[in-house]
């Protein structure tokens, strides 16, 4: 049971991360960009496209 939710989360996770660097990408957003204004990793900044609503 816990590895179907656990499978459920991780595919949800990968489709809003999947939809914010795309939304990123549509308004000119590099990943350097980002990560040179806010001092932050490529995995931080990957973490970050995929839990925020950029809409």
């Amino acid at each position: 049971m816990l590895g179907s939710i656990a499978e459920f989360e991780n595919a949800i996770r990968k489709e809003r991360q999947t939809d914010g660097i795309a939304r990123a990408k549509a308004i000119g957003v590099k990943i350097k960009d980002l990560m040179e204004s806010f001092g932050l990793s490529k995995a931080s900044i990957y973490r970050l496209l995929g839990a925020s609503d950029l809409g």
